[in-house]
């Protein structure tokens, strides 16, 4: 997996094919990229979600661990753990 740091855009390769995806349109991100944002390794970030030490709400979404990208930026800039309750609505464009 490479990023492109100037327009946001990571490619996924697997056995012949090639995906690209537009990680900023994305609202959520996954644990693993999430623990790449925090600068933590992703084994680091199973192992505080696991124990409920995650600093940002993680939403379970069929197998699929998902974290809302907006979380991660307000932990960024506070530095206080976000819940929830304490993160400011979300509004959802349709």
């Amino acid at each position: 997996m490479t990023t492109s740091e100037s327009s946001e855009i990571m490619e996924f390769t697997g056995p012949s094919v090639r995906h690209q995806v537009d990680v900023a349109a994305c609202t959520t991100m996954s644990l693993a990229d999430a623990a790449q944002v925090l600068g933590i390794h992703r084994s680091t970030a199973w192992a505080l979600y696991k124990r409920g030490e995650l600093p940002v709400p993680v939403l379970r979404v069929g197998t699929s661990l998902r974290i809302v990208r907006a979380h991660v930026q307000e932990y960024l800039e506070t530095g206080e753990k976000v819940t929830f309750s304490s993160s400011a609505p979300m509004s959802i464009a349709n």
